[in-house]
């Protein structure tokens, strides 16, 4: 049970590739991992993992990801159900709904509740995903009440709701917050701050055409030299430090990327005069090069 608890604490995965007991060669997952740590100091487990370890299919040997994932919703069950006390003796919360897809390209929409402890210390907690909720913003709302009515959390005491900018979210006629304050009209709604500060970046930048050309030859000069281990390391070479990537969603990579290209700057022009020169090079990495030199 402890080794679950860390594992799931920390947000670790617990299989591999292969959940094989003693395999010395196949990637056995955190979880027997964490098993066979424990079992070296513990001769109970060590004998019962010796005997039942891989048993195969149909056999039962408690030490399966059948098991422990039975343990893991048993936990997330009892978590939820604490949250939930916290949040009744609270009275009052507020909510903050975003959705993305996962790696799976499945879009999933998280749910945070946010309130205060009796101490006065405010806090959020994630109440898990909702699948397939769609982007309208009708189902979005009806997806909204009905988790709020499955942990029976009345509505009448929510007094925030927090999205991005979005229209379907923010729409003021007909958006998610202007469909729950029709509800609920004491639920003030407060844009996310981090979403609209990005937006302003972007929208500043965006409107000045120096500013996109400089952005864009920053990003094709990382471009360059990231797409060639023998560019990058020849930028390594003149540079105790390398050049950074633009991000389209973190306002701070771009002060990142310009502070990395103004303390290399001399180095980025060296590497990229020995490029230009290098015969061994093909045409089309010395032309660029040449082409980002003028640019520099």
């Amino acid at each position: 049970m402890d080794q679950l608890k860390s594992l799931a604490s920390h947000g670790l995965p617990f299989r591999g590739t292969e959940e094989k007991y003693g395999s010395s060669v196949a990637n056995s997952g955190n979880f027997i991992m964490a098993m066979e740590l424990v079992a070296e100091y513990d001769p109970f487990l060590s004998q019962h993992i010796s005997k039942y370890g891989n048993p195969g299919k149909g056999n039962t040997s408690y030490l399966s990801f059948y098991t422990y994932e039975q343990f893991i919703s048993i936990m997330s069950e009892k978590v939820l159900e604490t949250i939930i006390k916290e949040v009744k003796a609270a009275t009052y919360f507020s909510i903050s709904i975003d959705s993305t897809p996962d790696i799976t390209h499945i879009d999933q929409l998280s749910f945070i509740i946010r309130y205060v402890l009796p101490n006065g210390e405010s806090v959020e907690r994630f109440i898990g995903f909702i699948d397939d909720a769609g982007h309208k913003a009708e189902s979005l709302t009806e997806a909204i009440f009905s988790i709020l009515k499955k942990y029976d959390l009345n509505v009448c005491f929510l007094r925030g709701q927090s999205y991005d900018n979005a229209k379907n979210m923010s729409g003021i006629y007909s958006g998610v917050q202007a469909r729950i304050k029709d509800v609920i009209s004491l639920a003030d709604f407060v844009p996310c701050s981090a979403h609209s500060l990005n937006l302003v970046g972007m929208c500043a930048a965006s409107c000045c055409e120096e500013a996109n050309n400089f952005f864009s030859f920053t990003q094709n000069l990382y471009v360059y030299f990231s797409s060639s281990t023998y560019r990058w390391s020849l930028l390594k070479k003149y540079n105790n430090s390398t050049l950074k990537s633009l991000s389209d969603t973190r306002w701070s990579a771009r002060d990142d990327a310009c502070h990395s290209s103004k303390t290399n700057w001399a180095g980025v022009k060296k590497a990229l005069l020995d490029l230009k020169h290098d015969k061994l090079q093909k045409p089309l990495t010395r032309s660029e090069a040449e082409g980002l030199l003028r640019q520099l």
